[in-house]
């Protein structure tokens, strides 16, 4: 049985068995080795799994590969042995290899297992055909509350006619989340709930297969020098959205800081996918038709499909609304085949040219689905949290101190720059402080594929389950004084000491969001420019109380008032 040693920080060696075939990251990961993480699950998309090869055995694993050594970039720690260890099997020629962490690394306690007990999930048991639906749509934040003060940390809800297991504890969520396809998978009740909008895009398929041929032709877009290609023009995009709130400052008015948000993120997601083909005047119509679209989405999410939300006008709407966003999408993909270039300068181009696992460019509905995704997720998830981000500047003025002076200092009057995004700590907490006591969605899905036990609970094949962002984010064990918001949560110090999954914004593993790194570039920098030249306040004085619909918002769109510094 070949072996691996891991360095640790007190050069201390901690040598780990596996079998033939075996990923580095994974053993790991499972023998609480600290400083190789492994965030999204060995998907060779986020670097947190990076090790330094010792130089005697790197002639053996070879160098990276071209995504690869794009990964690489975004870790500061980087030298010629550098890989990412979940492209790192174990083998008889490898029995023995010697690596150390591209981060501090020690041997940390392994997160609880899930044992057998037989004990059926507790919960309330709903009315026949909506069961809770009506109740819970009421105020979902409240309802998941009562049920965590009422049955604990896990409970089952019945929702239209599925049944779901909820899980409101970070060490169960890591322990399902981290797993392989072959034991949880996306929840097929969240695909079929969510197909109108996104069908059978990378965010949503229950196809493993599918997924790893989407993953392996959308990694390109999401690279360091990809990123530099969408940092400029998103910058050029906020430019814009901060000379609005200059004139809505020197007239007095007050505005709606979600929709100011919402047009100005969405903007820069619309430059940064459509260099060329969809104009700026396009956008408001665009953003209204996903409003009225959203409603159609959200209903049937929050109540797994049910039928009687057609019965709702606003959601009949929002139905025809997502028929013409449609119709947009397909007719841009038109126009982009007649007219490919050789070098992407965008996110469309990079699907244009992406083939699937049999080497034939992406079928028109995959572009869209994949296309639209991305669309819905500039219009909708990294508003909100931005919002609500300026709302908690307005709210604590000790906060907005602290980003107003780190802002002057790393940025002063001048135009951002690429390299700025790693001096905007402070700032960059904030929107993390942000997201996680206002979460970008309800809950994250998943489906049991095999019979299992769960935080000592029986889990059945086919049984759905999902995990409450809000409740999580509030467990006292990981965020003391929960509702407190304080960005120094979320130093480097801070996160190593809590349990992995206590944040779950980008979710966790393989299905980690792979456009993690463009929102936190686009909200990091709307946070930062509006500070160089403004200060928002609440036009109510004080923070407006959250709402769910497909992620949480503030009920009246959060009114503010402007002033020039």
């Amino acid at each position: 049985m070949p072996s691996v040693s891991f360095v640790c920080l007190d050069e201390s060696v901690v040598a780990v068995d596996g079998d033939d075939g075996s990923v580095i990251m994974n053993l790991a990961v499972d023998h609480g080795i600290e400083g190789i993480d492994g965030d999204c699950g060995g998907s060779c998309s986020c670097a947190t799994c990076h090790v330094h090869v010792d130089p005697e055995w790197f002639a053996k694993v070879g160098a990276p590969g071209d995504v690869e050594a794009e990964m690489l970039e975004f870790d500061r720690d980087v030298s010629p042995t550098s890989r990412l260890s979940c492209q790192l099997r174990l083998s008889a020629e490898l029995d023995g290899i010697v690596v150390r962490g591209g981060r501090t690394m020690s041997v940390a306690t392994p997160p609880r297992s899930v044992g057998p007990s037989g004990k059926r999930v507790p919960g309330p048991k709903g009315l026949p055909l909506v069961g809770v639906a009506p109740t819970f749509m009421k105020d979902p934040l409240a309802y998941f509350e009562k049920m965590v003060s009422t049955y604990g940390p896990i409970f089952e809800l019945p929702l239209g006619n599925k049944r779901f297991v909820l899980v409101n504890n970070a060490e169960l969520a890591e322990a399902i989340l981290g797993r392989d396809f072959d034991s949880f998978n996306v929840s097929s009740a969240a695909e079929e709930a969510l197909d109108p909008l996104l069908g059978h895009s990378i965010a949503t398929t229950t196809d493993p297969l599918l997924w790893e041929q989407l993953h392996r032709a959308l990694l390109p877009m999401f690279t360091p020098k990809m990123l530099r290609n969408y940092f400029e023009q998103t910058v050029d995009a906020v430019t814009d959205e901060v000379a609005i709130l200059e004139r809505a400052a020197d007239r007095g008015e007050t505005f709606g800081m979600y929709d100011t948000v919402r047009h100005g993120v969405f903007a820069a997601l619309t430059r940064t996918m459509f260099a060329r083909g969809l104009t700026a005047d396009e956008v408001p119509e665009l953003l209204s038709l996903f409003t009225s679209s959203n409603k159609y989405t959200s209903a049937r999410y929050l109540t797994n499909s049910s039928p009687i939300i057609m019965a709702l006008p606003a959601v009949r709407r929002g139905k025809k609304a997502l028929a013409r966003i449609d119709a947009r999408a397909y007719e841009l993909i038109r126009q982009r085949r007649l007219d490919p270039v050789d070098d992407a300068q965008d996110m469309l181009d990079v699907l244009i040219a992406a083939t699937g696992g049999d080497g034939r460019p992406l079928s028109d509905r995959q572009v869209r689905d994949n296309m639209v995704a991305l669309w819905f997720g500039g219009q909708e998830t990294t508003p909100t949290v931005t919002t609500w981000a300026f709302g908690l500047l307005a709210a604590h003025p000790e906060i907005r101190e602290r980003v107003l002076a780190e802002v002057d200092e790393v940025l002063g009057d001048r135009r951002p720059e690429f390299a700025d995004l790693d001096r905007l700590e402070y700032t960059s907490n904030v929107m993390d402080e942000a997201m996680r006591l206002y979460p970008p969605f309800s809950f994250v899905g998943r489906e049991a594929m095999r019979d299992m036990d769960v935080g000592g609970y029986s889990i059945a094949k086919g049984q759905q389950l999902g995990f409450v962002g809000w409740t999580v984010h509030r467990e006292s064990a990981n965020w003391p004084d929960p509702e407190r918001a304080d960005p120094d949560r979320h130093t480097a110090a801070e996160r190593k000491a809590r349990a992995r999954c206590s944040f779950l914004s980008f979710g966790y593993g393989k299905r980690r969001c792979l456009g993690e790194r463009v929102g936190r570039m686009e909200s990091t920098l709307m946070l930062a420019m509006v500070s160089q030249r403004l200060l928002l306040d609440h036009a109510t004085g004080t923070m407006p109380a959250p709402k769910v619909e497909m992620s949480i918002k503030p009920c009246d769109g959060m009114p503010m008032v402007a002033r020039r510094r």
